[in-house]
């Protein structure tokens, strides 16, 4: 499977540059890369924030039970 998409993928790049109009060099920044991408990009961006801070408040909270002291019975 990966050896059959490694094969297309090499027609596709030796397709794109045997055009002489996409020999040039061809930078994007990922602002435009990702304004580019259209209204689907919305979406993608928002519910990976949504999940950066889901990560972040579980790690906080997780470490914050792990570190609780449990008192001690002094006999």
């Amino acid at each position: 499977m990966n050896s059959l998409l490694f094969i297309l993928l090499q027609i596709n790049v030796t397709e794109d540059l045997s055009n002489p109009a996409l020999t040039g060099e061809l930078k994007l920044s990922f602002w435009e890369m990702a304004l580019k991408g259209g209204w689907i990009m919305i979406p993608i961006v928002l519910l990976s924030i949504v999940a950066i801070y889901i990560f972040f408040e579980r790690y906080f909270a997780i470490k914050k039970a792990s570190t609780t002291d449990i008192p001690q019975i002094h006999l």
